[in-house]
């Protein structure tokens, strides 16, 4: 869940690197909160619940494409082109018209450098540590240690250790899905 993983890169860079996030329901109507509580309490009980409080800045919903696209979506993708040559059916995209530098789907990233200069943008399945080496090098810090990718752990360490699953992770693990039942309304359980 991209929340959770936010949480940890905003946690890994406290100094000099900030996540800026804003909610947009134009996108297969996914973020249907009225208000801000309403999108806080969404994601502090329901997705990805468990009482998680995100650590980063989240500011109101805002919309990032069409006609009443907000200034600084305007701004962020001017400066950087999209990150595929597709979209959404149009019946789960929220706005008109339709332009070629849109954001594609929720969650897509861009990292801004101290200037304000559009440094890279990222695809909404980006995972935020996949972003981890370019935030490295937007704050002059030495790429990440080189991972060994059977392990996932670096290269220098003589064993691979064992982790322990937090009891958020458990939690995660055992908690029933939500989905998309009839007429856009969520359904708790299993699909019948």
């Amino acid at each position: 869940m991209q929340y959770i993983d936010m949480n940890a890169l905003q946690l890994a860079y406290p100094d000099g690197f900030r996540i800026l996030a804003f909610p947009c329901n134009q996108y297969w109507i996914q973020e249907p909160g009225a208000s801000a509580e309403e999108i806080i309490n969404g994601i502090k009980y329901v997705r990805p619940g468990g009482g998680f409080t995100p650590n980063f800045q989240l500011f109101k919903k805002i919309e990032v494409a069409g006609e009443n696209q907000h200034p600084l979506y305007s701004y962020l993708v001017r400066n950087c082109p999209p990150t595929r040559n597709y979209f959404a059916p149009p019946e789960r995209l929220g706005y008109k018209p339709i332009m070629q530098q849109d954001i594609r789907w929720n969650w897509e990233k861009f990292l801004v450098g101290r200037d304000g200069r559009v440094l890279k943008r990222y695809d909404g399945g980006t995972k935020p540590a996949e972003i981890e080496p370019d935030v490295r090098e937007a704050l002059g810090l030495p790429p990440p240690p080189v991972q060994d990718t059977a392990t996932s752990e670096p290269i220098s360490e003589p064993e691979p250790r064992e982790r322990k699953i937090t009891k958020y992770e458990m939690k995660e693990r055992n908690r029933k899905k939500f989905y998309l039942a009839d007429k856009g309304k969520l359904k708790y359980g299993k699909k019948d």
